[in-house]
């Protein structure tokens, strides 16, 4: 994953944005780490991919398709 790339996108989200963006992550799936970011807010890293684990789970358990990448 390059890292730049994504601190460029970011940049690209603020410049369009401008005072509208409140904050954006990117983050890890495997522990919830922010990798890029404005006004990074970690906890909520955490508890979205928390959230998003438990919509898997129950998919899974309901015989649904996984959200995967979306």
């Amino acid at each position: 994953m390059d890292i730049q790339k994504m601190n460029a996108v970011i940049g690209n989200v603020e410049r369009e944005l401008g005072n509208s963006l409140i904050s954006t992550d990117v983050w890890k799936i495997t522990d919830g780490e922010s990798i890029a970011g404005y006004n990074s807010q970690p906890m909520a890293c955490a508890l979205f991919n928390q959230i998003t684990d438990y919509v898997n789970e129950a998919l899974e358990e309901g015989q649904y398709s996984k959200l995967e990448k979306y």
